[in-house]
């Protein structure tokens, strides 16, 4: 079955804020963060099952070399990404 990943804008906003974050620490780093998340988004579309649920049936997919979780859920054919989060972050922060 192919999916369609839908990035609410929330996690958007997650995105463009750490991607700032790296860049600022080095420069490149935040575009080996975003090809890191844009890998790990393929693996979610391709098998959106393989990821553990963490809250309800919202499912968390780990970045690869940085402590940021995707968190999104299954709609049928879709992928809704409600969050990329830092790992160390209190998650009741986006789960409002």
């Amino acid at each position: 079955m192919t999916y369609r990943l839908i990035v609410r804008k929330r996690a958007e906003k997650h995105l463009a804020e750490a991607y700032a974050w790296y860049e600022n620490q080095r420069a490149g780093l935040g575009n080996e963060w975003l090809l890191c998340v844009e890998a790990r988004l393929e693996t979610v579309k391709s098998n959106p099952y393989l990821f553990q649920v963490r809250y309800k049936s919202i499912r968390c997919a780990l970045v690869p070399r940085f402590p940021y979780g995707i968190y999104y859920f299954v709609d049928e054919s879709k992928i809704i990404v409600m969050a990329v989060f830092h790992l160390s972050r209190n998650p009741k922060l986006w789960q409002k």
